[in-house]
């Protein structure tokens, strides 16, 4: 049983400012990750460039976190392990998304495309910083998994808030001001005043043990190799969501297929979202009654049945339609929110299996999956638009059969992803149960002859 369960070691000021920053990171990362796409084609950049901008770039910042998780777990501050970084990651992520949405539509097509990849590059980086300190803080504010869970939940709840802020104010604000610029000025300040107060209020009071100096990539790949469900974890979680290219065409399929793009896109976003706010404040009374993978697992297979069943339903009885967006919504939520919840499980893994705490580098494989993800949904969505023949430029007609061609690619590929990923998910066998144990012994409190024990046959 889990010594003192029910000690808090957070206080509210630190529970609340936790919760506001992952609001303003989720502004950003919402922003991006939904109308990355849009902005590009609206501005007039073609599709198939898109695509090739969307990988290269975003592959190449991605293959950057491996890197960034080693510095994490070898740089040393005066006032904590992650803070700093979060810090730095408040002034740096407004200022170069304002960079990014300020690229002028009139540029020549190179120019454009030139700007879009520099601007995305700088961004990512400093994107990092705020991802990977983030989740990793939860390892060293607390050692309760109880309250573990309790923080990411509060994560996952103001993340889902910012993801209905993002669809309210790019409809509004480009209703009334007429453009991405006023958009990007908007968000960008509310996610720095979000993000700010985290790192001057925030105690970091488990630092992890400090690594030998020979700590090195080697170390790093062992260590890697060596936690086979952090691996397991994160390839299924790459496939169910590279597919979700859903994400990246809703503001098409707002502006096409139901005809008002300001009014009904929020509306979609919040029949998706509205379970996600729900299913987060209810999630730590979940996981002590269920536990989170049997949440996760009933999550996966929800949403390809209820994509197979909106895509046979179709989008022209709005009751239909808006009642099974719900239903798909709640599915993804459990999904989508457990998730985050067995990172740091696979830390605690991994530092029992490898003999040494790198939580650095743990988080930084979370950040380069979901960045490694993105740059995959992105670059299939733009594929998937040009070979439908979307036609670029906003206001742009588009060609006979578009609506149901978009239609199909808004669901089906989602619903083959989160199909493929079942089985491989199925081979995470790393239960609760057995991470109270590895905690456990990683804290001291039994031997490791006795974890083996209670652990044998088991993982």
């Amino acid at each position: 049983m889990e010594k003192k369960a029910n000690v808090s070691h957070t206080n509210l000021v630190e529970k609340t400012t936790y919760g506001t920053y992952f609001l303003g990171q989720n502004i950003f990362f919402s922003l991006f990750a939904s109308f990355f796409i849009p902005f590009l084609t609206d501005i007039g950049i073609a599709v198939f460039a898109i695509a090739a901008l969307s990988l290269i770039v975003r592959i190449f910042d991605a293959a950057t976190d491996p890197v960034f998780g080693v510095i994490i777990d070898k740089v040393k501050f005066r006032k904590g392990k992650f803070g700093p970084w979060l810090r730095v990651a408040a002034f740096a992520v407004p200022f170069t998304t304002v960079l990014f949405f300020v690229i002028p539509a009139d540029l020549s097509m190179t120019a454009k495309i030139l700007w879009a990849g520099a601007a995305y590059i700088l961004w990512s980086v400093v994107y990092t910083f705020s991802d990977a300190p983030l989740m990793g803080l939860v390892t060293t504010v607390t050692d309760r998994l109880a309250e573990r869970t309790q923080l990411v939940s509060i994560g996952r709840f103001t993340s889902a808030l910012a993801g209905i802020l993002v669809m309210v104010v790019i409809g509004a604000a480009r209703e009334v001001f007429g453009g991405w610029i006023a958009v990007a000025l908007i968000l960008s300040a509310i996610g720095f005043i979000t993000m700010v107060p985290l790192s001057y209020v925030i105690r970091e009071r488990f630092p992890p043990p400090p690594l030998e100096k020979s700590s090195g990539v080697r170390d790093t790949l062992a260590f890697v190799a060596k936690n086979k469900y952090l691996l397991i974890l994160y390839v299924a979680f790459f496939i169910a969501m590279a597919t979700s290219i859903g994400m990246t065409l809703t503001m098409y399929l707002a502006r096409h297929n139901l005809g008002n793009e300001a009014m009904l896109m929020p509306v979609m976003l919040l029949s998706m979202t509205g379970p996600m706010i729900i299913l987060s404040i209810l999630l730590p009374a979940l996981t002590q009654r269920f536990d989170k993978f049997h949440i996760l697992l009933v999550g996966v297979i929800g949403t390809v049945v209820l994509n197979v069943i909106s895509f046979f339903a179709g989008y022209t009885i709005p009751w239909v339609f808006y009642s099974l967006t719900l239903l798909r919504g709640v599915f993804f939520s459990m999904f989508f929110l457990p998730f985050f919840l067995f990172t740091p499980d696979c830390a605690e893994y991994g530092f029992y299996k490898a003999g040494k705490a790198m939580p650095g580098i743990t988080f930084a494989l979370q950040t380069f999956i979901s960045k490694l993800m993105v740059a995959v949904m992105g670059a299939i969505g733009a594929v998937a638009l040009g070979v439908i023949g979307f036609v670029e430029g906003e206001g742009a007609a588009q060609l006979a059969g578009f609506e149901d061609r978009l239609w199909f690619i808004y669901l089906i590929p989602p619903a083959i992803g989160a199909l493929v990923s079942i089985p491989i998910f199925l081979k995470y066998k790393l239960r609760d149960k057995h991470v109270k144990v590895i905690m456990q012994c990683n804290q001291g409190e039994i031997t490791r002859e006795e974890a083996e024990k209670l652990l044998a046959g088991k993982i």
